[in-house]
């Protein structure tokens, strides 16, 4: 019950008539990027957390769902921010990053986009880049501290399905070539020692999207998920001013 409480989807009302539309990593919630949602709320824009689809719940509805429900899921929560805002910008990390990305492919109005650490590329030595032969891997939920405490709340039983679910969707973005369709300005982000996914999808984004406004910012440090570690703050910063920009 304390998982599907913390990862609810929220809104933080801003004042500066625009919008930015957070998209989480897998087998997480909403709740992951919610120090990245008080930052722009504090600088005046409308913030909306989202849960992928499957998140938020159990693990069985995280079993069940597949790489079109993880599109069709993104698509309806973009349409219905984008009805109430004349300027809804996109960010996300990870398997939000990827989900970013395909928003932007399907809508070339998007203002602005920030995929991080986009999921193409993964990590031989980490849960979504080994082979699994349980139906759930043990992903342990104690020990954790400070922001990975209070916001990191994901499933502590992770589906071996949905795993191939994430492969399923990075090989159908590469498939269908939709890194070619994007056009919106565009910040990639990544970490140098990232351990989950290699910063070699930030720079495969950079080099095939059609966006002429776009800039990789590949940082030293700060993991996967630099959204909970002190190295956020420059990130973070570089994100405010595309923003404003754009």
């Amino acid at each position: 019950m304390i998982y599907v409480e913390k990862n609810r989807e929220y809104v933080f009302p801003g004042w500066n008539d625009q919008a930015v539309l957070l998209l989480h990593g897998a087998t997480s919630g909403s709740s992951l990027l919610r120090t990245l949602a008080n930052y722009l709320n504090c600088l005046g824009y409308t913030v909306y957390g989202v849960n992928l689809a499957g998140h938020g719940g159990t693990k069985e509805e995280l079993e069940k769902t597949t790489y079109l429900d993880l599109i069709e899921k993104a698509e309806a929560d973009y349409a219905k921010i984008r009805a109430k805002h004349e300027k809804v910008f996109v960010a996300g990390l990870s398997l939000g990053g990827l989900l970013t990305l395909y928003l932007a492919a399907a809508h070339p109005d998007i203002p602005g986009i920030i995929p991080m650490a986009s999921a193409l590329d993964f990590v031989e030595t980490s849960m979504f880049g080994q082979k699994h032969d349980t139906q759930y891997i043990h992903r342990p939920t104690t020990g954790k501290v400070g922001l990975y405490k209070q916001y990191h709340v994901h499933h502590e039983y992770v589906p071996r399905a949905f795993i191939q679910t994430m492969h399923d969707l990075a090989n159908d973005f590469r498939n269908r070539n939709l890194a070619e369709k994007v056009t919106s300005p565009a910040l990639i982000v990544h970490t140098k020692d990232d351990s989950i996914v290699y910063p070699k999808s930030s720079q495969y984004v950079y080099d095939h999207i059609a966006s002429t406004d776009k800039e990789l910012a590949i940082y030293e440090s700060g993991e996967h998920l630099f959204v909970m570690t002190e190295e956020r703050y420059e990130p973070y910063e570089k994100i405010a001013d595309f923003l404003a920009k754009h």
